[in-house]
């Protein structure tokens, strides 16, 4: 796996990697957790809207409930948002739709929620009649089972990928940190032609690069970097990254 040109490993600002390791299989490495308050507050809310409906509640109390429950669910969207910097990935769709976007990362599926913002939004905005009782109880189901298909995102956010080739010669291990705009930190043992001074299609810069031969194995370089991931790879990584922590992106674009 020679270069086609040769390249002298050393300190550089600048060099670019090969994408195809993303299409390596992959695994997570270790996570740290996030604040607690982040999970439980929204649960506060929620179980706030739950109380509204006890015994026999009047119109103001459904009407308490539903608000409730929408502050419930902005809770934990902003919440998802900061801790992983959603609104710095692509967006596939050609007009700005928040839930969608959850959605495309295989978050959450937006349908129910939005039933609900559209029935708080009616109340809220042409002081329109809340929903009966049982129509109620069943955005409280739809928004329990929201905040507990969220909580794990919030509970250990992971801090790195590990990517190994078929063979199981070469590694890649990135540090991601989505709170900071998806950067990410990448080291780890490749083959020659897979770094190069010039850019391209299917191609990520590297910055702050450092690498050195592998000793006994001349073909092969160890390096470290900061990975610049933009567009179409970002998507894939976040994918990956998202997958990881169980929440694995299905359809079709």
């Amino acid at each position: 796996c020679a270069l086609r040109r040769p390249v002298s490993f050393h300190v550089r600002r600048s060099m670019y990697l090969l994408a195809d390791f993303l299409h390596w299989p992959y695994s997570d490495s270790d996570g740290s957790g996030c604040d607690d308050a982040l999970i439980s507050r929204a649960h506060e809310i929620w179980r706030h809207s739950k109380e509204r409906l006890a015994d026999d509640p009047s119109e103001l109390d459904r009407i308490d409930a539903i608000s409730s429950l929408r502050r419930a669910v902005n809770h934990r969207l902003k919440a998802l948002t900061a801790s992983y910097g959603i609104d710095t990935l692509p967006s596939l769709r050609s007009r700005k739709q928040s839930l969608e976007k959850f959605q495309d990362y295989g978050l959450i599926r937006p349908a129910l929620i939005k039933d609900l913002l559209a029935v708080r939004n009616l109340i809220e905005h042409e002081d329109a009649e809340p929903p009966d009782i049982d129509k109620c109880r069943y955005f409280i189901d739809i928004v329990w089972y929201f905040l507990k298909s969220t909580d794990s995102l919030l509970h250990i956010r992971i801090d790195s990928l590990i990517y190994q080739s078929e063979d199981g010669q070469y590694d890649l291990f990135l540090r991601i940190q989505p709170e900071k705009q998806w950067k990410v930190l990448i080291k780890g043992k490749v083959p020659n032609d897979f770094l190069s001074e010039e850019g391209g299609d299917g191609k990520l810069q590297l910055r702050d690069f450092n690498a050195k031969k592998v000793r006994g194995n001349p073909q092969c370089a160890t390096f470290s970097a900061i990975l610049i991931v933009e567009g179409d790879w970002l998507l894939h990584l976040a994918r990956d990254y998202f997958g990881m922590a169980g929440y694995w992106y299905e359809d079709h674009v």
